[in-house]
């Protein structure tokens, strides 16, 4: 079984979906890692990149998805940030929370150390306005949090600017006035884990898993209609093991 741990933006998907559809390939083997479930029997396998890409086969109908298994302590997760053109005091997870000021530098330790679970960041100046959300500070769980998190996004999609931006690319000092920066934390392994096991999502572009090597397999999508399953499993991993031992 097949858990798919985020949800998409649907307009990235769609793009992708016109994308795919005209060039009639599909590049890169989807990357999953294998976990075990304790309320469910068999193998079951989590997404740990290519959530887009997946869902536009299922889009297209193609049942026959190629996959590569990673070790999972090979993958390096790191954390998405958000910037938004959101009003401050619209954002109703930070409104009755005390916020603090703080320059660039303190800005990032606090993310860097992870202090900060989930952060809300407003250019002042030279420094910052901040709110921390974390489950130390006010006694919310993780659950708790990711929730809010998604409210937040809910809230905020459709009405105001939302773009994602890799945490290793990004830098207060791009932070423009009048815009909101959300920073998360990256989570481990075992809370990625914890989380998806119970068949809960999170919210789309919640993690970053950076992956060693890709499998480059480069099939044309008429194939991956025609081929039997165990076909197109061998090419994956023989294009797995290929870029494996390129690296």
């Amino acid at each position: 079984m097949m858990a798919r741990p985020e949800f998409t933006i649907k307009d990235k998907e769609d793009k992708l979906f016109e994308k795919m559809l005209e060039a009639g390939f599909f590049t890169f083997a989807i990357p999953v890692i294998e976990f075990d479930a304790p309320t469910r029997s068999g193998k079951r396998y989590m997404i740990v990149d290519g959530h887009h890409r997946f869902a536009v086969l299922c889009r297209l109908d193609i049942q026959n998805i190629p996959i590569v298994i990673y070790d999972y302590k090979t993958i390096k997760i790191n954390a998405f940030y958000a910037r938004s053109d959101i009003a401050w005091d619209h954002i109703p997870s930070v409104a009755s929370v005390q916020h603090n000021e703080c320059s660039y530098e303190q800005g990032l330790d606090l993310v860097e150390q992870s202090k900060a679970h989930f952060m809300v960041a407003e250019k002042q100046g030279d420094g910052l306005r901040y709110s921390v959300l974390s489950p130390r500070e006010n006694a919310f769980g993780l659950d708790d949090l990711i929730e809010a998190k998604q409210a937040l996004f809910d809230s905020i999609s459709g009405r105001y600017q939302l773009e994602f931006i890799p945490q290793d690319q990004w830098n207060f000092s791009n932070l423009a006035p009048g815009e909101i920066l959300l920073i998360q934390r990256p989570y481990d392994h075992s809370e990625v884990i914890h989380r998806v096991s119970r068949d809960l999502v999170f919210p789309q572009k919640s993690t970053r898993h950076i992956l060693p090597f890709e499998a480059n397999i480069g099939i044309p999508l008429q194939l991956l209609r025609d081929w039997p399953l165990e076909w197109i499993n061998k090419l994956s991993s023989h294009m797995f093991e290929l870029a494996q031992h390129l690296n």
